[in-house]
């Protein structure tokens, strides 16, 4: 007999813009989702989002920093400017691909002369190609 998932217990496939409105979760969600959304962000080449967490008393905002103080692959974050939702929104950087930052390194190396043009070409090209593929796969 197959399982019918009740009606609003089915996941929602939501487009990924880099902007993640925390409103519509449970503070206890908060701790799961958080870095599950940065990862996917990531994983599409979203690498500066923002997270409206709103102003009230600070609990979420806290909750959200100190998540992204210990997260890996964020790069820096900070209050959003006022357009942006000043002090209920927190702007985040992440830090790109671990593909993508050797592709970027290779091509420096290359245009310091550590290596000739083609060579650096061409693992950069295979760099990106790693990138694309495991984009697919997703």
């Amino acid at each position: 007999m197959p399982h019918d998932t009740p009606p609003g217990d089915a996941p929602i496939d939501l487009p990924m813009d880099g902007v993640l409105d925390l409103h519509t979760f449970r503070p206890r969600e908060i701790g799961s989702l958080v870095p599950e959304w940065l990862a996917a962000c990531q994983e599409r080449g979203l690498l500066e989002l923002r997270i409206i967490h709103g102003k009230g008393i600070g609990n979420l905002q806290r909750s959200v920093h100190a998540i992204l103080a210990r997260h890996p692959q964020v790069a820096r974050y900070a209050l959003a400017a006022a357009p942006c939702g000043g002090a209920g929104a927190t702007i985040v950087h992440l830090r790109p691909p671990a593909d993508k930052m050797q592709a970027d390194r290779l091509l420096r190396q290359a245009t310091a002369g550590r290596q000739t043009a083609r060579q650096a070409a061409d693992i950069v090209k295979s760099a990106l190609r790693r990138v694309r593929d495991e984009d697919r796969r997703h």
